[in-house]
């Protein structure tokens, strides 16, 4: 089931996040922030509903009586200063025991919500290489509707002691 998520669900969200952390690349670099993470969480789900930049949906797919994966879409001006708007996915984690179903319906969920607003003149669903599967989550938005529009290029730094 997707709906909503509410403050009661922070601490499950949160722990999704430190799962999804633990099974990207970045652990190797260093700690997860929990508190920032909880921050996110809330002040997104504070501001679930809101139509302007800023705004935000957080939407949870509960399996088993569990939280099992959830995502966070988030409204902001085009190039960041015109005036139509643009959602991005913030963040967008299933657990392992959630599956394709519960991934696709919080993706349909973040899509219609952005396409409810008449502002939204586009949706972003996007994906790094640090946990998810790009084969499969290109596949999943295609389904949706979304069309391949750029990349991100990265350059990781090594970070050690000074010789």
């Amino acid at each position: 089931m997707i709906r909503p998520a509410k403050y009661g669900d922070i601490p499950r969200i949160t722990g999704l996040m430190v799962e999804a952390y633990q099974a990207s690349r970045y652990v190797a670099m260093g700690e997860m922030d929990l508190k920032e993470a909880k921050s996110i969480v809330m002040n997104a789900i504070q501001r679930h509903g809101q139509d302007g930049a800023g705004g935000c949906c957080v939407f949870a797919a509960e399996r088993g009586g569990a939280v099992e994966g959830f995502i966070i879409g988030v409204l902001d001006r085009c190039y960041h200063v015109g005036v139509p708007l643009m959602a991005n996915d913030l963040m967008f984690w299933v657990s392992p025991r959630a599956g394709a179903r519960e991934a696709r319906e919080l993706a349909t969920a973040y899509r219609d919500w952005a396409l409810a607003n008449e502002r939204v003149v586009e949706v972003r669903g996007s994906f790094t290489d640090a946990f998810a599967d790009p084969e499969m989550t290109t596949k999943l938005y295609e389904a949706l509707g979304f069309r391949w529009c750029g990349g991100i290029f990265e350059m990781t730094v090594e970070r050690g002691e000074s010789p």
